[in-house]
This record gives C-alpha cells, sequence and structure tokens, in this order.
C-alpha cells in the first residue's frame, strides 16, 4: 500500500518553496544526473522498477499546487504509473558516439521540465557509447536537496548481492577512461542474471545526517548561551517587526498572521542562534554588498547550457594523499574540501589566463548550499539546506598558497553565522512579490559567479533492476543571473565533476575541463 502524507509532509517546507519560487524560463531549478548502466534496460522494466520504488515516496508520486499566499502542497496523483504519467521516456542515439549523447543530454537538460504532473523525468538512452544504457533523471530542486537525493539514490540503487562462493574471491573496481567507459578488465565482476520480472527496491533504514567523505557537509555549529543583554533582544525584536513590515507591504493582501510568522520565527532564530546574530546578519549583508569580481561569468543567460565530465579522473585516496601533502608541518590538517576548491579556484583562474580575462579584483565567489541537518537527525526525502558564500583564491599563484586560503576561509565559515543567516534569508525571500523577489535573487546572485557542490554517491557497486551501475555523475541548477556550476560526485572510490555552463558565460566548456585537467596534474607533482 503506498505511503501517505502525513500532515507535516503534506506541506512544503520553507527551503522547498524557495527552490519551488526561484525557476526562470532560462535558469530552472533542476538537478540532473546521469547513470551509466553495464546493460540495456526496457522501458517498461523501468516503469515497473519506479512504480514500487515510488511507494515509499510520496513526493515522486506528487504534483504540486497552491493553497494561499506563501503556502504550497503535495497533491497525490490517482492510480501513479510512470509511463502513463510522462515520467519516463526514452530516445535512441544515432550513433553510438560521445558527442551524440553530449548533445542529446545537453538538448535534453534545456528543455523546462513540465510543472502540471510529477516534477521529475528520467530518460532511457540506448545505443550509447560502451554499451548498456544511460538514464538521465531529471529532479526538480523543491523535491529535496542533496542531502536528500543520496538517501533517495541508495533506495533506488541497491547493493550488488553477495555471492556465498568459498572461499571470498577479492574483485576488482573497473577502471574508466576519461570519457567514463570500463576499462575490461580479468578480474572484473561478472553481471549478475536478471530474472523475468524486475527487482523490487528495498527501502533501507533511513540513514544518519552523513559526514561526506569529501568532507563537505557542514553541520550548523553548537548553540551558545546569548551573551546579549535582554533589552538589546526587544530591540532586535523591533527593528524586527518593523523591517518584515516594510518586506510585506510590497505584497497586496498580505494576512496578519504571515506577518507574525515571520516575526517570531525571525525573532526566536536570533534568540536560539547567539545574542549577537542580528550584529552577524549586518555583517553578513555588507560583505556581499560588493559585487563579484567582474568577468564573463556575469554575462547575462541565453538559457543555452552546456555540460561536461570528468569521468574517474582521479580518485578519493588521490585527493587524501594530495591534502596530506600539502598540510603544514604545525599539525593542522587540510581537508579533501580544501583541496577540491582550490582545484576549482586554480583551475578557473587557467581558464581566464587561457581566454584573454583579466580580473580586476581578486574576489571570486562561489555558493556553497549547506547541510543543516544535526548528526542525529534522520535523513528524509525534503530540502533542509543553506547557502555560504565562499572566496575562491583566484589571485593566488601557486597551489600550496590557494590550498592554505582555501583552508583559513572555510574554516571561518565553520566558526561563523554564515549558516543561519542563510536559513534567514530563505525565510525572507518566499514572502516577497515576484518582482522583488527576483530584485533580491538577482542581488544576491550577483554577489557570486558560481555553485559548487558535493554529493558522495556510493563507495561501494550498486544495481538499478539487476542491473549494475558502471558510473553516476550530475550537474546542479544555479538561480538567477549565475550559470556556471560544478558538481563533485564520487563512486566507488572514483571522483567525478561536471560542469555545467551557459553558453553566454562560458562559450566552449571543453577549455575549461582542460583547465581542471592540468590544475590537477599540477596538484599531483608537489
Amino acid at each position: 500500500m503506498p505511503k501517505i502524507l502525513s500532515h507535516d509532509e503534506k506541506w512544503l517546507s520553507v527551503h522547498d518553496v524557495f527552490w519551488l519560487l526561484n525557476d526562470e524560463p532560462v535558469n530552472e531549478m533542476v538537478i540532473n544526473f546521469v547513470f551509466h548502466m553495464e546493460r540495456d534496460i526496457s522501458l517498461t522494466t523501468i516503469s515497473e522498477y519506479l512504480a514500487k520504488w515510488a511507494v515509499n515516496f510520496p513526493r515522486f508520486r506528487s504534483r504540486v499546487v497552491r493553497k494561499g499566499l506563501v503556502t504550497y502542497a503535495w497533491e497525490p496523483v490517482d492510480d501513479f504509473n510512470p509511463l502513463r504519467s510522462g515520467c519516463v521516456g526514452e530516445h535512441e542515439l544515432s550513433e553510438p558516439t560521445d558527442q551524440a549523447l553530449t548533445a542529446h543530454v545537453d538538448k535534453t537538460i534545456n528543455e523546462p521540465l513540465p510543472r502540471d504532473g510529477c516534477l521529475w523525468r528520467m530518460y532511457r538512452i540506448s545505443n550509447v557509447p560502451g554499451g548498456g544504457c544511460v538514464l538521465l533523471w531529471r529532479v526538480h530542486h523543491c523535491i529535496c536537496d542533496g542531502t536528500g537525493m543520496v538517501m533517495v539514490f541508495r533506495s533506488i540503487f541497491t547493493d550488488v548481492p553477495a555471492i556465498a562462493t568459498p572461499p571470498p574471491r577479492a574483485v576488482a573496481r573497473p577502471a574508466f577512461d576519461s570519457t567514463g567507459q570500463a576499462q575490461p578488465t580479468d578480474s572484473a565482476p561478472k553481471s549478475p542474471q536478471s530474472p523475468q520480472s524486475p527487482q523490487t527496491p528495498q527501502t533501507p533504514p533511513t540513514p544518519q545526517s552523513p559526514q561526506s567523505p569529501m568532507g563537505w557537509v557542514l553541520t550548523p555549529p553548537p548553540t551558545r548561551v546569548s551573551t546579549v543583554s535582554t533589552p538589546f533582544l526587544f530591540v532586535a525584536a523591533t527593528l524586527t517587526l518593523l523591517l518584515s513590515g516594510g518586506v510585506l507591504s510590497c505584497r497586496q493582501g498580505c494576512m496578519r498572521s504571515v506577518l507574525l510568522s515571520a516575526v517570531v520565527s525571525v525573532w526566536m532564530t536570533v534568540a536560539l542562534f547567539w545574542g549577537e546574530a542580528l550584529v552577524r546578519a549586518f555583517f553578513f549583508v555588507v560583505g556581499v554588498v560588493q559585487p563579484d569580481t567582474p568577468s564573463t561569468l556575469k554575462a547575462p543567460l541565453k538559457g543555452c547550457k552546456a555540460t561536461s565530465v570528468l569521468a574517474s579522473f582521479m580518485t578519493v585516496d588521490q585527493a587524501k594523499a594530495v591534502a596530506q601533502k600539502l598540510s603544514p608541518a604545525t599539525g593542522e590538517r587540510y581537508t579533501l574540501n580544501d583541496v577540491m576548491c582550490a582545484l576549482t579556484a586554480g583551475a578557473f583562474r587557467r581558464y581566464f589566463d587561457r581566454t584573454g580575462v583579466v580580473l580586476k579584483g581578486s574576489t571570486l565567489r562561489g555558493v556553497v548550499p549547506v547541510n543543516v541537518r544535526s548528526s542525529k537527525e534522520k535523513i528524509r526525502c525534503e530540502n533542509k539546506v543553506s547557502i555560504v558564500f565562499v572566496n575562491l583564491p583566484v589571485a593566488e599563484r601557486t597551489v600550496q598558497s590557494r590550498v592554505s586560503q582555501m583552508h583559513e576561509r572555510m574554516e571561518e565559515i565553520k566558526r561563523g553565522f554564515d549558516v543561519p543567516l542563510g536559513i534567514m534569508l530563505f525565510h525572507v525571500i518566499i514572502l516577497l512579490s515576484d518582482k522583488l523577489r527576483k530584485l533580491v535573487t538577482r542581488f544576491y546572485s550577483q554577489r557570486a559567479s558560481m555553485v559548487i557542490t558535493n554529493v558522495n554517491a556510493r563507495s561501494t557497486a550498486m544495481i538499478f533492476a539487476d542491473t549494475p551501475l558502471r558510473n553516476a555523475y550530475g550537474w546542479v541548477p544555479a538561480a538567477g543571473g549565475i550559470g556556471m556550476g560544478v558538481s563533485i560526485i564520487s563512486y566507488m572510490g572514483n571522483v567525478n565533476v561536471g560542469l555545467v555552463a551557459d553558453k553566454a558565460q562560458v562559450p566552449d566548456i571543453s577549455v575549461l575541463s582542460q583547465c581542471f585537467v592540468e590544475e590537477w596534474e599540477e596538484m599531483t607533482k608537489l
């Protein structure tokens, strides 16, 4: 029997609504994943498998309906069937080449996601290079965030069943070339035999909020006792009341309860997250008032995106070794997060030099989504994410200095108040009128040049409908005028870097991909 939405699950949260309302014709809030499968799978098998899987995930068999001024709800689709609902489709490439696959993927992700039904689509692409098939999965961000997608991913893709054959034989992981295709090996695992009916997906126990092996997931800092007097909090609440009233007056017909909810929400945030949060909020706003460094990444969007992927061009162990080698002798250890951000900064430094772009400043910011679930909180299919602005050290000339600067800046963010202030920003934006909300979103998007995110898919082999998963990568969405996205996805110990950019900002994304490869080669030579 399908799982029934509870009262709390029926309504979209503040975080869900934020991603829903930030859709733009040239910049949709859609997460795109690509899964390379070892064997071909029929569309009927995919539909039957997803229908059984969606029984435990109501958001994937529901549409979004508006119920009030700023309230939206999930409405289940009657007798949900992925094939009849148009949630699954298929396409056969004219020729089995990487160019044909990339061209079709780029064409598909530039098409708008239908809004009159379930907000996701999965396409089966056949006649792909290397054999098997490719599954292109498009999911709207309002369904869940990156951490939630990890849980969803690990429920739809199950572990490879263990074979009880004594003595146990070590199984070598398949090697991948630069195109993401598996290289033949004598010890490669044999594909399990497919039964007549698709395997029923198993819903694993709800996992706890993870700490990503890439060191990317940040958790809220521990609650501190307020050191500010009660009069200060009273003044803060009064100022919040005036600010909220001025903002909400821009929307006609606002209910008194909405205003009261906004005031209480912000006031409680001030009370719970350190008394000096209001002062920190001032510096948070002032810190991003200065626009990001002018570059080609600030060009107006065309709405035509191109993608590139560096499939398995490094391993997690190699990245750990670089972080350890570059760590100072003082005992302070750099994280994989520092290395990956420094890699991104160095790659863009090379890209700007190669394309003749002269940066007139040293501030190139990236927006980083941050998981705000506590370490003991169960992960659900939902959005619980904040954002922080990270200054990438593109002005630093050496790899060592870029990693060092990146480490200092990330440590400052972990100690700071950027995460709760990002949550407050979400609450304010969804209460604005459409016109004012777009202005605010544009304001903040002009303060950054890209979105950077990381997802740990799985460290062990996975299967979908009894078919082994060869590799997985994807591309993160961006908001406002940001057209550049950097997605880091690790699977089976390999790291894939997915790049997506509007062609108005990055005309030839292959040049940027080559800059990432060259920067990584330099980092490994140190």
